[in-house]
């Protein structure tokens, strides 16, 4: 094995102490934060927009709700998914329905 030693003295950062300054300088000036940029503020700006007025259409969407007011069940029809809706606004299914008939789980396809 080689006993040679390496000199690692370049690499001492007392040895010069004003390049040391200018690296953390140099550094430091990097690490700034860039200028904002115009289109991606104008986005953000119109995003922010975007947000309240889809919070604001959900918020009319859930108004009649809120309010108290009952919708009207709907007939139980043909259609399978206003039968369970039905069902489940009611909170109880008709008592001698066949819940698989219903859903059309017996239909050939």
């Amino acid at each position: 094995m080689d006993e040679a030693r390496i000199d690692l003295s370049p690499l001492d950062p007392g040895r010069d102490p004003d390049r040391l300054e200018r690296m953390v300088r140099s550094v430091l000036a990097r690490a700034e934060a860039p200028p904002p940029h115009p289109f991606a503020s104008a986005l953000v700006a119109r995003g922010r927009v975007a947000v309240v007025v889809a919070v604001a259409l959900a918020a009319l969407a859930w108004a009649p709700v809120l309010a108290g007011k009952p919708g009207t069940a709907p007939a139980a029809s043909g259609d399978a998914v206003a039968t369970v809706a039905a069902w489940a606004h009611s909170g109880a299914i008709p008592e001698g329905t066949d819940v698989y008939h219903e859903l059309g789980v017996n239909d050939v396809r």
